[in-house]
């Protein structure tokens, strides 16, 4: 290519290339340079129906790969359109590199075609957002978004492109390559952070994980949590990270933990919390009189208002470094064993009497090692929180919404999950309601060779079961938020099938039969009565 050929987004591309992005997933807007300049260099293109649904692909993908996503939109309506999944991102700190087109230079005023003041918009979900003025730093500011977003803490980067003229060619001037990064190295050494005196004198001490833990060694969690005889719960960012088969594990925080394992947490004098911003729906239970010790990168991210200790540090240089405290109570781990036990006792209840707990606790059960289970959040799909009911697999990863529990974030982002990983085995589920699932439309079809077979589990209740739930206890109004007409979920060209509630062996099959790049949907037929008991709090 010469010289005065070079468009800004070939710029862009390069550092990409140079930075091992080969993924991206995309709906730009009426320039075509970008998607030329990556298809060019070999870089893999996914795209979308939405933006909405690239930015949650390319979230699922970074979520899969422990890497940053990378999502390409154009300018105006474009970017508006990527706002929510922006947030959704920010919210649950996922590594994300937002690229946009933009006003040309010297036309950024509203009289210009797609104006929009797109720095102003996107500012307060990232950590940087920027516009490039000049040809030769196009390549250190996308170097610079890919740093900023890996973290820590990860989080959104945003870097807008002017387009060009329409009356003039895109010229660049070649730019050096960014200046190579080294990230600083982070503490990980025992002694440079020492654990707060409080937890010294810990009798009962109780583990909650969140979502800043996914940055852990798989199994060092529950070995630490074993060496102190402690239990430990996940808030539902967190999920994944603690092994669900470990005896010392009790569940979901929060909405989603049975009143068994809340006991627990009523009795515990130290909570150690790594990780988490301690949300709304994550301390539901959870006492505010135990001390509690908050572990987290980012200040802003620790609640003052609980008594206890604040450590600014990463969870890495704590967990498997601070050592059992010496006052713990030896009846401690008997407690929490029998809790346990009390838990397995009400699932397989539930599963025997409830259809729908059936079919979800089949389908996760079914999950061969490097499979990754996405999550939803609305009523029906609730039953994937509850644990026991749901026991996540060893060697399976978990992709969950944040606190902002977005429609439809889940379904796309198993689309983009089954981009990452190729042949390396296991399938990509998605338990979802059918709210939710028809926000994929056509998304659902995109041809991927090679990519890990899907499987969605389509609880169906012909509406959106938490509004309409809501709605029958605020207001006494049957049925307003069900019976939606909406269209097929997908084309021929997807394998799918619809069960009978509690056929299980079904979707056993279907987990265990999906090939290398196919798409299977079960949908299961159910109503409100089927669903969770977190609702009106009947456990």
């Amino acid at each position: 290519m010469r010289d005065a050929d070079r468009s800004w987004w070939d710029e862009a591309a390069d550092e990409l290339v140079a930075a091992g992005i080969d993924q991206v997933f995309a709906l730009p807007g009426d320039d075509m340079l970008a998607l030329g300049a990556l298809d060019a260099r070999g870089v893999g293109v996914v795209l979308a129906h939405s933006q909405r649904t690239a930015v949650h692909m390319a979230l699922g993908y970074a979520a899969t790969t422990r890497g940053v996503g990378v999502v390409v939109v154009g300018r105006g309506p474009g970017i508006a359109g990527a706002l929510g999944a922006m947030l959704e991102a920010a919210t649950g700190s996922t590594p994300l590199v937002v690229l946009s087109g933009g006003a040309p230079l010297g036309e950024a005023h509203p009289q210009t075609f797609q104006y929009a003041p797109q720095l102003e918009l996107v500012r307060p979900l990232c950590r940087s957002a920027v516009r490039v003025e000049t040809s030769g730093e196009v390549r250190a500011r996308v170097a610079q978004s890919l740093l900023v977003a890996a973290g820590p803490p990860a989080g959104v980067a945003y870097v807008e492109l002017p387009d060009p003229p329409q009356d003039d060619p895109p010229r660049a001037q070649v730019s050096e390559p960014a200046v190579a990064v080294t990230r600083p190295a982070r503490a990980h050494d025992p002694g440079a952070v020492p654990p707060p005196p409080v937890l010294r004198e810990a009798r009962r001490p109780v583990i909650l994980a969140g979502g800043g833990c996914q940055a852990l060694p798989r199994g060092a969690l529950t070995a630490w949590s074993q060496s102190w005889g402690a239990p430990v719960v996940c808030t539902a960012s967190g999920r994944g990270v603690a092994d669900e088969h470990s005896d010392l594990y009790l569940g979901v925080a929060g909405l989603y933990l049975h009143p068994e394992a809340r006991r627990v947490l009523a009795d515990a004098d130290v909570v150690v919390t790594l990780g988490t911003r301690l949300e709304d729906t994550a301390t539901i239970g959870l006492p505010v009189a135990p001390q509690t010790i908050q572990v987290n990168v980012e200040v802003a991210d620790f609640d003052v208002s609980r008594p206890g200790a604040l450590v600014q540090a990463d969870v890495r240089s704590v967990v498997g470094h601070w050592a059992r405290p010496d006052a713990v109570d030896a009846q401690w781990t008997s407690r929490v064993l029998a809790a346990g036990g009390a838990l397995q006792a009400w699932a397989q209840e539930r599963v025997a009497t409830n259809p729908v707990a059936a079919v979800v606790s089949a389908a996760v059960a079914g999950l061969p090692p490097g499979s990754t289970f996405c999550q939803e959040n609305g009523l029906m799909d609730i039953w994937s929180y509850l644990f026991p009911v749901t026991r996540l697999p060893p060697e399976v990863d978990m992709i969950v919404p944040s606190e902002q529990t977005t429609l439809g974030f889940g379904c796309a982002a198993a689309v983009g999950a089954r981009h990452a990983r190729r042949g390396d085995g296991g399938v990509v589920l998605v338990v979802t309601g059918d709210g939710a699932a028809a926000t994929l439309g056509q998304d659902l079809d995109a041809p991927a060779p090679g990519a890990r077979g899907v499987v969605l589990v389509v609880l169906d209740n012909a509406g959106f079961g938490w509004l309409e739930a809501q709605d029958r206890r605020v207001n006494g109004v049957h049925g307003r938020f069900v019976d939606i007409a909406r269209p097929r979920l997908a084309s021929a060209a997807v394998a799918q099938v619809t069960i009978s509630p509690g056929d299980v062996a079904t979707v056993r099959a279907a987990v265990a039969g999906v090939a290398s790049g196919e798409i299977r949907v079960v949908r299961v037929p159910c109503s409100l009565e089927d669903g969770p008991p977190v609702v009106d709090d009947v456990w």
